[in-house]
């Protein structure tokens, strides 16, 4: 929540530079995206972490591994991103649809990565 009230007050700061910088619409869609993630995560996994179990291959098992998976890789990549784009501004050129594509064709190699890491950490598991 400090994340989303810092950037509006830093918008309000300066509308008419915020709103025409990239880097800066690309790094608020993200951390509405932090913010969001971490609602799902608190409401659909915190509930269920102690259950959250390698060695248990039943329905609601897999289902909640692939889902703490998922938003676990989101997370990561999302925090990511806003770092390199903060450490990096100065040298990257792009528009924010560019921009866009790029993290969500990043966000979607991380969820494909994470969900091979759970099979292989579930079969490793036994």
């Amino acid at each position: 929540m400090v994340i989303l009230l810092s950037g509006v007050a830093l918008l309000l700061s300066n509308p008419q530079q915020y709103l025409q910088s990239p880097a800066f619409l690309l790094k608020s869609f993200i951390a509405l995206v932090v913010f969001l993630n971490g609602l799902l995560l608190h409401m659909l996994v915190a509930p269920h972490m102690l259950q959250l179990d390698l060695h248990y291959h039943d329905k609601r098992h897999t289902h909640l591994r692939h889902v703490a998976f998922t938003l676990g890789a989101i997370s990561v990549t999302s925090w990511y991103s806003t770092f390199l784009l903060a450490m990096f501004k100065r040298y990257l050129n792009f528009t924010f649809l560019q921009g866009l594509g790029w993290y969500i064709a990043i966000v979607l190699v991380a969820i494909v990565c994470s969900q091979v890491l759970g099979w292989y950490l579930s079969k490793k598991a036994g």
